[in-house]
């Protein structure tokens, strides 16, 4: 599973994980070992948080799941008072229908990842959209809810792959600092 924590502007606080980096636990980055690698710190440690994250929030993400590992993500999450988007594979979601439903009642906001975690800008139109559509599907039975955010494999995309996420109505969601 990739962490990853994605710059928010002031209208995306009420859909996205909203906490302000002076307010981060340096404890998150201990208790999510084992299970992902968590980056707590600013996108860059020599800038003040201020300079790294304009308006001081951000969005903390995780994807590829939900794995084996998620409940003790999920529990380290909670502990700390923090929210997180799960961008979640369909076919992991099938497997673990359990995990995903954790994740919603553990208070985190669940995303579409795709179906197998192709590189979108290689597929045809039917493939691409079949991938992201039947996420959505798989989803919204598990949660009852539809998946508003849509983040792209290896943050590959373009503008054919933006616009099936437009058809779809999700919004794409890339990252600004990453696990890896």
């Amino acid at each position: 599973m990739r962490a990853g924590i994605s710059l928010v502007n002031q209208d995306m606080r009420r859909d996205c994980l909203v906490r302000p980096w002076a307010a981060w636990p340096a404890s998150l980055t201990g208790a999510c070992e084992g299970s992902v690698r968590c980056r707590t710190a600013p996108a860059t440690r020599h800038q003040p948080a201020s300079r790294a994250c304009r308006n001081g929030y951000v969005g903390l993400t995780f994807d590829d799941g939900p794995s084996p590992t998620a409940p003790d993500l999920l529990k380290a999450l909670k502990r700390e008072g923090l929210r997180a988007t799960m961008f979640n594979q369909g076919n992991n979601a099938l497997a673990r229908p359990d995990l995903v439903r954790a994740e919603r009642r553990a208070g985190m906001w669940v995303g579409n990842h795709t179906f197998t975690h192709p590189d979108l800008t290689t597929l045809d139109e039917a493939q691409r959209f079949q991938e992201i559509a039947s996420t959505q599907w798989v989803l919204r039975d598990i949660t009852h809810k539809t998946p508003q955010l849509f983040r792209p494999p290896y943050g590959s995309t373009n503008n054919a792959v933006r616009a099936d996420a437009d058809r779809i109505g999700v919004l794409e969601v890339l990252w600004t600092v990453d696990s890896e």
